[in-house]
């Protein structure tokens, strides 16, 4: 993603910028909640939890390092199913 950010940061209008960022951050988190829901990876606290929300925050935290993107919702949350 930082590469990619990089590589189009002086090519394209911030506004652009923007709005593909925020593409891709919706569709990463639709897919890893779908992912995550095929394989039964819940928000339990357990070991694989753990992997999960760590590789999240390494994500996150990349993307909030990156310039011109301060709308992006990275709130994570919405990724685990909600228990019904």
């Amino acid at each position: 993603m930082a590469k990619m950010h990089e590589a189009i940061y002086d090519l394209l209008p911030e506004e652009q910028t923007q709005m593909l960022f925020l593409r891709i951050n919706a569709s990463y988190k639709l897919h890893l909640k779908r992912q995550l829901a095929h394989l039964n990876v819940v928000n339990d606290g357990g070991p694989l939890n753990g992997l999960v929300t760590s590789d999240v925050a390494f994500y996150t935290g990349n993307l909030q390092a990156l310039k011109g993107l301060n709308n992006l919702d990275l709130n994570m949350a919405e990724i685990w199913e909600q228990k019904r």
